[in-house]
């Protein structure tokens, strides 16, 4: 994924950098360098996973607050991460919703 991202010409990232930072303000999500990682991916559509579980908790009317931004990051844009299923926290509020 990263290499995709780091070949990108000017005009398309910025195109879809204007496009993450217009969903997050629009759903309240502050402009950190982490935010703002998981939803240039949400904009740029590289991860269907990530783009689903955004999508269910926008249509659920859940708020994106520091939780589930944290756990948006540590899943789906951390390179730690070993994984890809979504962890019980992030898990519990999706089924709630």
């Amino acid at each position: 994924m990263s290499e995709l991202i780091g070949e990108m010409d000017f005009e398309y990232a910025t195109t879809v950098a204007d496009r993450a930072l217009k969903s997050m303000s629009q759903f309240s999500v502050p402009a950190t360098p982490s935010n703002f990682s998981v939803w240039f991916n949400y904009a740029i559509g590289t991860s269907p996973t990530l783009r689903k579980t955004i999508d269910i908790l926008v249509g659920n009317k859940r708020k994106f607050d520091a939780s589930v931004n944290r756990e948006l990051y540590t899943t789906y844009i951390d390179d730690k991460a070993d994984f890809v299923q979504v962890p019980g926290q992030l898990q519990g509020v999706l089924n709630n919703a």
